[in-house]
């Protein structure tokens, strides 16, 4: 399937959004926001055809939530976007 998303991000309440930037370039098929409370955003990325099925990556963000660096590869999502991560 071509479709693709992508992550749009406020830091201003809503008033202007920006793309979330991953440190590399993947296909984004969907997103799972796993925990917002320690100032950051941790972020499951559903990167479709790299990775088997249900399988994606975890992703911290920086204090504003624009970029994201890997914080936990090869991670598994059931089909109800829960996600196998404990904060």
């Amino acid at each position: 399937e071509a479709q693709t998303v992508n992550l749009m991000v406020s830091a201003d309440g809503s008033n202007t959004f920006n793309q979330a930037t991953l440190p590399v370039e993947l296909e984004e098929k969907s997103y799972t926001v796993l925990d917002t409370s320690e100032g950051a955003v941790m972020l499951h990325v559903n990167h479709g055809n790299r990775a088997p099925v249900g399988v994606g990556g975890v992703y911290i963000s920086d204090k504003d939530g624009y970029r994201y660096s890997m914080s936990l590869p090869n991670n598994v999502r059931s089909p109800s976007g829960d996600c196998e991560f404990d904060k």
